[in-house]
């Protein structure tokens, strides 16, 4: 199984590093190996190995044409689901690049990442990702983690075309799961993992149970949108090889959230 405590954890520092410029990073069993960038729409991506085998994060929004893409409400189809044209040219602009990457990486697991824009790209290039593997009749496990991610189409295309473990992870009152705010036109797919306002672990909860965390606990706050919060609430399943004397491991994420 790849959507565990600890590769949500290792898919977060991830997203968080993408934003900072090519170091080398690792922290503990990740590893940034390659960068992945396209300057006309302004989408970078880089890839790791370590933890489950391979992630790609890809960097939410940072540029003006990052803001440039989010308003591109339109749709146009990728590999059959109509979704929201400035995540679908982003994630086309990178495809080729991503796709190339897996080449020599023929059995590794891969999680595909991203948060905020980066997540709604991560999605478009889940699409073209799982196309590759299915032409080319390779059996790679595969999954999508995203954070903060909008609205990418309906939640019936979604789930009609995304056919690998999908979750997303919303923190409390973060304001931009709920964009585009178009109902019917746009809705979210996947498995909602939603961390309340209290800090308190939440799998697919209901539409009622998040708005009664918002408004009750009243705080629509920006903070909650930053990644390092994701990091910070994933903290208690950071991996063995980057802990230091005296952390004490938690039990499994698949144990403790009942799956």
């Amino acid at each position: 199984m790849l959507i565990t405590g600890e590769n949500i954890y290792l898919s977060a520092l991830a997203c968080a590093d993408v934003y900072r410029g090519y170091t080398g990073f690792r922290e503990g069993p990740l590893h940034a190996i390659s960068e992945i960038r396209d300057e006309e729409t302004d989408t970078h991506a880089r890839v790791y190995t370590g933890g489950p085998g391979l992630i790609i994060a890809i960097q939410g929004t940072k540029e003006l044409a990052d803001w440039r893409t989010n308003v591109q409400v339109r749709k146009r189809n990728r590999f059959g689901m109509r979704m929201h044209r400035g995540f679908a040219k982003a994630a086309q602009s990178i495809e080729y690049d991503v796709v190339g990457a897996l080449v020599e990486y023929d059995e590794c697991p891969i999680i595909i990442t991203g948060h905020s824009l980066g997540g709604a790209v991560a999605v478009g290039v889940a699409l073209a990702v799982q196309e590759f593997l299915r032409s080319a009749a390779r059996p790679q496990k595969v999954a999508l983690i995203t954070f903060g991610q909008p609205k990418v189409a309906t939640a019936w295309a979604v789930a009609k075309h995304i056919a690998v473990p999908y979750t997303r992870v919303v923190n409390g009152s973060d304001l931009v799961p709920r964009r585009p705010n178009l109902p019917v036109i746009y809705g979210h797919g996947g498995s909602l993992h939603y961390i309340d306002n209290y800090g308190a672990h939440h799998l697919s909860p209901s539409a009622w149970m998040q708005a009664k965390d918002r408004v009750f606990t009243g705080r629509e706050r920006v903070s909650d949108h930053s990644i390092d919060n994701y990091i910070r609430h994933f903290s208690t399943y950071r991996p063995k090889s980057a802990m230091g004397p005296g952390v004490v491991e938690m039990n499994d994420y698949a144990t403790r959230s009942g799956r």
